[in-house]
């Protein structure tokens, strides 16, 4: 068996000494095998024996590293290029590999299928990934090089990300259509595709109808950006006005509090400071 193991070890990475107070932790070996057959019996070598011997060095195996398990998806290999120490590419891939989901019915519970796409909702993890898909779009996209964008500060900027949207700039429509494609086309890379109906396009003069994919992208007057309204002419009485609405719709809300006469004055005063001040603010 540890001929047959040896030869079918792809790669074998070690991951440094921990000290603890108890003093040095044994050394972890993440391997990655051809077959799970491979993997099982090592495992199973493992619980008889409770302790497993790489090269004569003790191991411990803390996670399930089967080549399934390791199989990683071309996305993956390009993303974790960035400078991600192998050790942690190994964890998120294990956590992703293998996914299964169910969907609950008012009749029940359908048959469980794989997910092949998308990262977990919930998972604190989730929107780091997010980023590292945004950034590796924006790199191969070539946005940082680009002349394109408008020059603020004499800093060309084309490109302000927030949450999971992407705002692109520049100075004219050509110039703007091609920063598009550009990220579009290496979205379609990683499996990412460009919603062209939640696309809006906003500009200060005129400018022509778009069609992508046969889909026309829709010319907005203005649009909410971080929270604020930003209008085509560049007016901020629009946004201005919208906030003392926002502000005097949170009143309503507090109004019977306000009112209230069994809550005192500086405890009002306190809700007014941390509901209401930032709305309008």
């Amino acid at each position: 068996m540890k001929k047959e193991i040896v030869n079918q070890i792809q790669e074998a990475q070690r991951v440094p000494y921990r000290i603890n107070p108890r003093g040095n932790m044994p050394r972890h070996i993440l391997i990655k095998l051809k077959k799970t057959k491979h993997k099982e019996r090592i495992f199973k070598a493992a619980r008889e024996k409770q302790q497993v011997t790489y090269k004569g060095n003790p191991i411990h195996l803390t996670a399930d590293l089967s080549a399934e398990t390791l199989q990683a998806r071309r996305e993956w290999q390009d993303i974790f290029k960035m400078g991600i120490p192998d050790h942690l590419t190994c964890l998120v891939r294990n956590l992703y590999a293998g996914q299964e989901a169910t969907v609950r019915t008012g009749h029940g519970t359908t048959d469980w299928f794989q997910i092949g796409k998308g990262i977990h909702h919930g998972c604190i993890l989730s929107p780091c990934l997010f980023n590292l898909y945004a950034e590796h779009i924006t790199r191969n996209a070539g946005l940082d090089e680009a002349q394109a964008g408008i020059k603020i500060a004499g800093r060309n900027i084309n490109n302000l990300r927030y949450g999971d949207g992407t705002t692109l700039m520049a100075e004219s429509e050509e110039e703007l259509k091609s920063l598009l494609m550009k990220v579009k086309e290496e979205s379609k890379k990683v499996g990412l595709k460009l919603n062209i109906q939640k696309t809006k396009i906003m500009a200060s003069g005129p400018i022509t109808s778009w069609e992508i994919d046969g889909e026309t992208v829709e010319t907005v007057s203005d649009f909410i950006f971080g929270g604020s309204k930003i209008t085509a002419d560049g007016d901020c009485s629009h946004e201005i006005k919208r906030r003392f609405l926002l502000g005097r719709k949170v009143m309503t809300n507090l109004d019977s509090i306000l009112k209230s006469r069994d809550i005192t004055l500086p405890t009002k005063v306190h809700l007014v400071k941390a509901m209401v001040f930032p709305v309008v603010m």
